[in-house]
């Protein structure tokens, strides 16, 4: 699919080099509170094994914990980045689309679109037939289940990257980059365009990340920084980041399944954009004795992990107390990770006498290149995030 793509795209660029104009401002000034969620990877078997997400065998609890908090705090959209079942089975979605249903008669308006694991038991035109009644749409791509939705002053631009390959890798056809122009086109210079995919925009771009987590047209990223689109949200990587690239900002949502349990917060008011994470709250909003059974499931997979890396680490050193200190800040630069808070103990973990032997330790391993990467890569805080819009003249010209 890949190879086919690169032939067409001569083609693209000839159509997306032309001067054109937006239309103008609409006078509106955008006020919008969003809660954006990715990966929950729903699923409807209480058997499920933990693994690395300590929650996925509690997905209804889960679900509801979080379907009762999104419909106390009222935000003016709740959206999700795919990945929302663990297989696309008819019953998982069956069994999910009643929360999302609770959201929307709450007066929440929701855009959900699909991840490649929604694709791995279901076809594109069931996923349009469970999910687009539920879902608040203002134009659709006839290519994919691409969709565009304006919602308190701001654009939506809800793109299903995944059902082009069949959830193999994230990439649109031709036909969805066109519409995806008209949309862009379509809008004017005043309204703020949110770009939602599964698959990253920028992830690798300048860095040495695995590039099969983006989106593999190679003209993408080109069109959405002629048209000024500043925000991407996806999903997928189940570890939040958020990357920059000459003014344009990509929030990756981590998996809810997995500590810290987060959910994204999202506040465009004027030209000042916020974003942050806010904890799911097991206390107040989780079903009875969930908030002690997910600590419990919690402390249960931290002791399965320690045993894991310990069993690593002793495969290239002996001593106890060196096993014991090179397992302690592996499983920091971990939870670091999983928090959101990598950057702000960077200089302290690098500074641990036992920081050159977690590499020693790990090299043999998939964590070897993962660590080479992250420390590599990892140049600003993944909390927050505050910019200013780059405010946009009446009427623009945008060179595609």
């Amino acid at each position: 699919m890949i190879k086919k793509m690169k032939k067409h795209e001569h083609w693209i660029h000839r159509l997306f080099r032309r001067n054109l104009q937006r239309p103008a401002n609409t006078g509106r000034i955008p006020d919008l509170r969003a809660v954006i969620l990715s990966d929950l990877h729903f699923s409807d078997n209480r058997n499920a094994i933990a693994g690395i997400l300590p929650l996925v065998s509690t997905e209804d609890e889960l679900t509801e914990t979080i379907t009762r908090q999104v419909i106390h705090e009222k935000p003016d959209v709740f959206i999700m980045t795919g990945d929302n079942t663990s297989n696309g089975r008819d019953s998982e979605v069956q069994a999910l689309l009643p929360y999302l249903q609770r959201i929307r008669d709450a007066g929440i308006p929701v855009i959900c679109i699909p991840g490649n694991h929604d694709f791995a038991r279901m076809d594109k035109e069931t996923w349009k037939q469970y999910y687009y009644p539920l879902c608040t749409i203002t134009d659709r791509d006839t290519g994919t289940l691409s969709y565009s939705a304006v919602i308190h002053g701001v654009k939506f631009l809800a793109m299903d990257d995944c059902s082009y390959s069949h959830g193999d890798h994230g990439e649109f056809p031709v036909s969805t980059m066109r519409w995806l122009r008209k949309e862009l086109l379509s809008t004017p210079a005043s309204v703020p365009v949110v770009f939602l995919s599964h698959y990253s925009v920028l992830t690798g771009r300048n860095t040495r990340e695995d590039i099969r987590y983006r989106i593999q047209n190679s003209k993408l990223y080109d069109i959405l920084k002629n048209a000024h689109v500043q925000l991407c949200f996806s999903g997928h990587q189940h570890n939040r980041k958020i990357l920059k690239d000459r003014g344009m900002y990509e929030i990756i949502s981590g998996t809810p399944l997995a500590y810290p349990h987060t959910l994204g917060i999202l506040r465009i008011t004027g030209t000042h954009v916020s974003c942050r994470t806010e904890p799911i709250d097991f206390d107040q909003y989780g079903p009875e004795h969930y908030a002690a059974k997910v600590r419990e499931l919690n402390h249960a997979h931290d002791l399965s992990m320690t045993k894991i890396l310990r069993g690593i680490v002793s495969q290239t050193y002996t001593r106890e107390d060196e096993i014991q200190e090179i397992t302690a800040l592996f499983l920091r630069i971990l939870t670091a990770v999983q928090g959101d808070t990598l950057y702000e103990q960077l200089k302290e973990i690098q500074g641990n006498p036992y920081y050159d032997k977690v590499f020693t330790a790990m090299s043999s391993t998939n964590y070897g290149p993962w660590l080479d990467t992250l420390f590599k890569t990892t140049t600003h805080s993944s909390c927050t995030l505050d910019f200013t819009l780059v405010e946009q003249p009446s009427h623009r010209r945008v060179k595609m």
